[in-house]
C-alpha cells in the first residue's frame, strides 16, 4: 500500500493549522479555512486530515468511525501521526465522525472528570458545508451578541445533543464542523439554541 502525502510543509503548515484553530475557538461559529494536505485519503476532508496531522501524536488516542477507519486512512494517520487507534470513543482524545449520520451521540465522548475537565475528547464531525450569518444561534465565550451558523448534513438530535454538552461545563467535549478546507468549533462553551426559541 502507498501512503499518501502528508503536509507540504509540516512544521509551517502545523503553525498555520494550529493559529486557524485558535481563531476559530476564540469566535465559536466562525468558518475559517486550513491548509490542506498534499494528499487526503477518502473519506476525510482535507481540514479533517490537516486536523489529525498537526495535532494528534503519540499520545493522542484516535477513534474513527465506521466511514473513516479504513486501511487506508488509518495507515496515513498512524505513519504521519504515530497515533494509536481507539477502539471505543470513549477511549479517544480526539475522534472522527467522517458520516454523521452514523454517529453516536456526543455524550458517547469522554467528557472529562470535575477535577480534569481539560482532558475530555475533541469531537471532529465532517458536514456538507458550513455558512455564517445562518442556522442555529449561538452565545458565550467569544461572540459578541450572537453568531449563526449553519452545518448542512448534520443528524437529527445533533443541536439537542450540543446543549446537553454545553449544561455539563466545566466538563463536556469540544467539537470541531469540518467541510472541504473549512472548519467551525463549537466548544463546551457555546450555547446553541434555535431561532423559534428566542
Amino acid at each position: 500500500m502507498t501512503i499518501q502525502a502528508g503536509l507540504a510543509h509540516a512544521v509551517l503548515d502545523s503553525q498555520r493549522i494550529f493559529r486557524a484553530l485558535l481563531d476559530a475557538t476564540s469566535h465559536p461559529g466562525r468558518v475559517v479555512s486550513v491548509p490542506p494536505p498534499v494528499e487526503t485519503p477518502a473519506p476525510l476532508w482535507p481540514a479533517t486530515a490537516s486536523l489529525c496531522l498537526g495535532l494528534v501524536d503519540l499520545e493522542t488516542p484516535l477513534w474513527l468511525d465506521a466511514a473513516a477507519r479504513r486501511p487506508e486512512v488509518i495507515e496515513y494517520l498512524r505513519f504521519h501521526c504515530g497515533c494509536p487507534m481507539a477502539v471505543e470513543p470513549d477511549r479517544a482524545r480526539f475522534a472522527v465522525a467522517a458520516d454523521p449520520r452514523e454517529m453516536p451521540g456526543l455524550e458517547a465522548f469522554d467528557a472529562g472528570s470535575d477535577e480534569y475537565p481539560d482532558r475530555s475528547a475533541t469531537v471532529i464531525v465532517q458536514v456538507e458545508s458550513l455558512e455564517m450569518g445562518a442556522g442555529m444561534r449561538l452565545s458565550g465565550p467569544g461572540i459578541d451578541g450572537e453568531a449563526r451558523l449553519d452545518a448542512s448534513g448534520l443528524p437529527e438530535g445533533f443541536w439537542g445533543g450540543a446543549r446537553r454538552n454545553h449544561a455539563l461545563f466545566p466538563r463536556g467535549v469540544d467539537v470541531i464542523l469540518t467541510a472541504g478546507n473549512q472548519l467551525a468549533v463549537l466548544p463546551r462553551t457555546t450555547r446553541v439554541t434555535e431561532e423559534r426559541e428566542r
